[in-house]
């Protein structure tokens, strides 16, 4: 059973203790064609963390290349920062198999700026030297309603999914905004060029009126018989693209607004994502590479969708008014016959549109990955979804497809379809 949790680019280098403090200059992402609006964060006077072992209340800033060793829940104050500067490892104890489990997780009320680089990348991950799936080790970064902001990049995190106080299974990654008659979250979040691994329910899960850019991540075997792997819900607008997903149990990318309440609404442009292999763990209820409903809007193109039991799932449910004509570009293939009329299924609102390609057997319209693995069941990802000279992706791109700037990394929609393109550009792990 699902639960919802409790409640920039920059960074802040030391040379000894001497502090350089940059600006930040973002903007709240809107939905539509490179629109932004300027707002700015304020950074906190620099505090270095300097116990190993932590646990509890906790701000300043986790110290470059350091290990941490966290024994008990983390909480970050809604008026406090935690900054992790590159090169950081985490280590998270916990003890899944005792009586009730422990599992430790990591709450945002205020702000959290976890901002790596390709070369010295943060990690958070067990202590348990041989973690197992499906088994939930620790409980993920949780963000509540009060939280400001969230920049994740070139983050990793793994074995997410240990119970909270109730029992339940906690998601990865969360942000809880809200939207009162007398308050209104203004959380923005940044996840860019990430990793998540082997967690046990919903991956990244997005819900109320924040503003997010969700970008060029890895997401890889997430979900035990359950777990949408980017679940956006209730009125959060932005970017997803460039993002590589292999082996949801549920949806890859699934997008609602409220089954009652329509405003605010979710608006999303997905574009330039990968899919490989998403839906085969969930039983009960159908699954797709991308499910659009309860008026949700979205523009949707340029995406790779590869062996997912269904392709793009639109419903009637959804804000069918507005996606009209806002999706294309997409190509799908399947090695499994009885999959490939589940591209667009039927009976739901959405269909083919110009400038998708459906492909209609092994050796028509292949994207032509530089390794394809056809075992659903894998608990190993061994695809390599780059694209080889002569796949159906390349150049069928639409590259005026909506998206927008001035949150997190700008990116534009690709002349090829899936987040790794072929002159080295888009996804970069």
């Amino acid at each position: 059973m699902k639960n919802k949790h409790f409640k920039t680019q920059l960074f802040k280098n030391f040379s000894g203790f001497a502090v350089i403090l940059l600006m930040l200059l973002l903007s709240i992402t809107q939905f539509s064609c490179k629109k932004s609006n300027n707002v700015d964060v304020t950074l906190p006077v620099s505090n270095p963390i300097t116990k190993d072992t932590l646990s509890g209340f906790l701000k300043g800033t986790m110290v470059s290349n350091k290990t941490y060793y966290v024994n008990g829940d983390i909480w970050v104050k809604t008026t406090d920062t935690l900054a992790v500067q590159p090169g950081v490892t985490v280590i998270v104890f916990g003890n899944p198999n005792a009586a009730p489990p422990v599992s430790y997780a990591i709450h945002i009320s205020g702000t959290l700026l976890c901002v790596g680089t390709k070369s010295s990348q943060i990690t958070f991950r067990p202590a348990a030297s041989n973690p197992t799936w499906p088994i939930g080790y620790w409980g993920g970064i949780q963000c509540d309603s009060s939280c400001k902001m969230v920049n994740l990049t070139w983050t990793n995190l793994s074995y997410t999914g240990g119970p909270d106080v109730s029992g339940g299974a906690q998601f990865a990654f969360s942000v809880q905004g809200i939207s009162t008659g007398s308050f209104t979250s203004n959380t923005k979040v940044i996840v860019e060029n990430c990793s998540f691994l082997s967690g046990i329910d919903d991956c990244i899960r997005l819900t109320g009126p924040i503003s997010v850019s969700i970008k060029g991540n890895v997401i890889r075997h997430e979900g035990s018989d359950d777990g949408d792997n980017i679940n956006i819900k209730k009125g959060v607008t932005g970017d997803v693209a460039y993002n590589y997903i292999w082996s949801a149990a549920n949806n890859s990318i699934k997008l609602v607004t409220n089954g009652t309440v329509l405003y605010p609404q979710t608006k999303i442009n997905i574009y330039n994502n990968t899919c490989i292999d998403g839906g085969w763990r969930k039983q009960g209820e159908p699954t797709a590479g991308m499910l659009i409903d309860q008026f949700a809007q979205a523009n949707i193109y340029n995406n790779l969708i590869i062996n997912c039991v269904r392709g793009i799932r639109i419903t009637a449910e959804a804000d069918t008014i507005h996606i009209k004509g806002n999706y294309g570009y997409n190509l799908f293939y399947s090695i499994v016959d009885s999959t490939r009329a589940g591209y667009y299924p039927a009976g739901d609102w959405g269909k083919a549109q110009p400038g998708d390609i459906l492909s209609t057997g092994l050796n028509n319209n292949n994207p032509m990955l530089v390794d394809l693995d056809v075992n659903i069941n894998a608990l190993t990802d061994n695809n390599n979804a780059h694209l080889q000279s002569g796949s159906a992706a390349i150049g069928k791109g639409n590259t005026s497809a909506p998206y927008n700037i001035g949150l997190g990394t700008t990116m534009a929609p690709g002349k090829d379809i899936g987040c790794y393109q072929s002159d080295g550009s888009g996804n970069q792990r």
